[in-house]
């Protein structure tokens, strides 16, 4: 399926974790862009899955959170990258339905330099994310809602480390894709504000020109 769509689009994509969604709300907040968080919508996206067009989703579905901690680390990897693949399919339904014609912020790790390239979107208007592993391991620990998953497995300290492993190496493919495309792609650690983030992509995506 192709993105039908006149309205100015601009990307902010990566890997988890690495603020994105966070930079996107400020940066709606602040100039005239409507947003797509492509995790707002998973749950309803889970459900519009088929095991025909989206055989990964489908799969991992119906996993527990066990279960998907014991996937062999290349195995999830390859499932990371195919899981967003197949998420990006049902992604384009929304946002070919998607009523209005303003300048629309689409945010997500389903935004893979592969997929957007396919996209009609300027380079300039495209900008990635990545967390070092140190600041992925320290924000994905301060969310309640990881805790609780890890709780649910045998060995929680192995499951987190086995998590962070999957999507550190999901990130440095990533990052060389973006470089492969031609898009710009930041590291993000501690040492880094929200307010320089936010100035950096404002400044790439010459939102001050809107």
């Amino acid at each position: 399926m192709s993105l039908a769509t006149s309205r100015k689009l601009y990307v902010l994509g990566g890997s988890p974790c690495s603020g994105k969604s966070t930079l996107a709300e400020r940066l709606c907040g602040n100039f005239p862009l409507a947003l797509y968080s492509a995790d707002a919508h998973e749950a309803k996206l889970l459900t519009r899955c088929t095991a025909a067009r989206q055989p990964i989703m489908t799969h991992y579905r119906a996993l527990t959170w066990p279960q998907i901690m014991a996937i062999p680390l290349e195995q999830a990897v390859r499932d990371e990258w195919q899981y967003y693949r197949e998420r990006f399919e049902l992604i384009l339904e929304d946002l070919n339905s998607l009523v209005g014609d303003g300048p629309l912020l689409l945010e997500g790790a389903d935004f893979l330099p592969e997929l957007v390239h396919t996209l009609p979107v300027l380079p300039a208007r495209v900008f990635y994310l990545i967390p070092s592993a140190e600041f992925q391991h320290a924000h994905y620990w301060q969310r309640p809602w990881v805790r609780s998953l890890l709780a649910q497995c045998p060995d929680p300290e192995a499951a987190f480390a086995h998590w962070m492993a999957r999507d550190q190496l999901f990130a440095a493919g990533v990052a060389a894709q973006a470089r492969q495309f031609g898009y710009p792609c930041q590291i993000v650690t501690e040492r880094l504000s929200l307010a320089y983030l936010e100035e950096l992509v404002r400044t790439h995506f010459l939102l001050l020109d809107e």
